[in-house]
């Protein structure tokens, strides 16, 4: 069964336009085109089916979920009957009408023919005509068929529309995850950050949920960049700004920052987590339970950090190194393969039991943050393997 675009982009049926957007360009961070085509086109898809906020009109929506409710043209478009969409839409409204000429004529491989349907379409979606979301939701569009549908990627065609919108400021505050994207197409994602830099607000700026919210995926952004030193700065200064947020904003803050903690966890990304974690907890000091999820963030990344020496080491068995996975992953919510069922639980011959009973003194010694955290498994599985063994045995093996 397919997921619905609440469950792909992981919002609940009465979230805001707000939350929406917010999800969305974190689901888009985590599941860019280039290493993720499948997912991300999922989630572009329910991203505009979601996205239309409620000011604009009827047609105007259609615009966000293009042919939502409209199953034949649906049908037609899924099937690349191109020559039919175009005769089916020439009694449809406009801007509709035009956008799917647009997309229609680039298929057949028709540019300028797309690129006046397109101005048409532009010429009706602007920020002077309707909401900056809406303008955004549409340039997705093109440049998801740019990037994604075009083979060759026409990424030099996205990044010159997207280029006509970089001077409206409200707007391109909406635009510059996917701008990155397409600048991420041609080798130049690093570009982002002196595009992005002059948008964000200064620590002693007035205090807009905006802008806190600019600041909370643009962390995310600097993390997926891997530039720490740059991270670091603007980290402190965002701190800053965000200390003087009311109870409300606040609020709304730690739900943005929240959303990115999970959606880390969820594909695997503890040390963001774990950084979102410490912001929560820098902002409101006062948050005992942002301490407590600081604290346990630390001793899981501790954790994960020795999994992958522990995979590496020779001395352990390796029966014992997929039972510290899974218990791990257990214990993290993430998938792994096969059941949970401990492999020290089927070993029979004593000499596999005594190398997973040395095994575990080793990890015990070596790896001390593992043994920590599932220390009951552990010494349940010595007690059951060691069963029979006198006590010199036991000994020999733990020491």
């Amino acid at each position: 069964m397919s997921k619905s675009p609440y469950e792909v982009l992981g919002v609940s049926k009465g979230a805001s336009p707000e939350a929406i957007r917010r999800q969305y360009l974190a689901r888009v961070r985590e599941f860019p085109p280039e290493t993720h085509p499948e997912e991300f086109e999922a989630i572009r898809e329910a991203y505009e089916v979601l996205s239309a906020p409620e000011p604009l009109t009827e047609d105007e929506g259609l615009l966000s979920s293009l042919v939502d409710g409209d199953e034949e043209m649906g049908r037609l478009m899924e099937a690349g009957q191109w020559k039919a969409v175009l005769s089916k839409v020439k009694a449809k409204p406009e801007p509709y009408r035009s956008m799917i000429q647009s997309i229609a004529y680039f298929h057949q491989g028709r540019w300028d023919s797309h690129v006046r349907a397109r101005e048409r379409v532009l010429k009706q979606v602007s920020p002077a005509s309707m909401p900056v979301e809406g303008v955004a939701v549409v340039l997705a569009q093109y440049r998801a068929l740019y990037l994604d549908e075009a083979d060759p990627p026409r990424a030099e065609d996205a990044l010159a529309l997207y280029d006509r919108y970089r001077d409206i400021p409200q707007l391109f505050k909406r635009l510059w995850m996917d701008y990155s994207d397409i600048l991420a197409a041609l080798g130049r994602r690093e570009e982002t950050i002196a595009l992005v830099e002059p948008m964000l607000p200064g620590p002693d700026d007035p205090y807009d949920p905006d802008n806190g919210e600019l600041l909370v995926i643009w962390i995310a952004f600097l993390e997926s960049l891997g530039k720490k030193d740059l991270l670091k700065r603007h980290q402190s200064r965002a701190v800053r700004y965000w200390r003087k947020a009311n109870p409300e904003q606040m609020a709304l803050f730690k739900e943005s920052a929240e959303d990115l903690l999970e959606l880390s966890l969820e594909n695997q990304n503890l040390q963001m987590a774990r950084d979102f974690a410490e912001i929560m907890s820098l902002v409101d000091r006062k948050d005992q339970d942002a301490k407590k999820r600081l604290w346990d963030l630390n001793e899981q990344l501790a954790a994960d950090q020795e999994l992958a020496r522990l995979n590496d080491d020779p001395r352990i068995f390796p029966a014992v190194a997929i039972d510290a996975v899974n218990l791990f992953d257990d214990l993290m919510g993430w998938d792994h393969e096969g059941s949970m069922e401990l492999v020290a639980d089927t070993l029979t011959s004593m000499d596999e039991r005594e190398w997973y009973v040395a095994g575990v003194a080793r990890l015990k010694k070596a790896y001390p943050t593992l043994y920590r955290l599932f220390r009951d498994d552990w010494e349940a599985s010595v007690v059951e393997l060691t069963k029979g063994m006198n006590r010199e045995q036991r000994r020999r093996l733990l020491r």
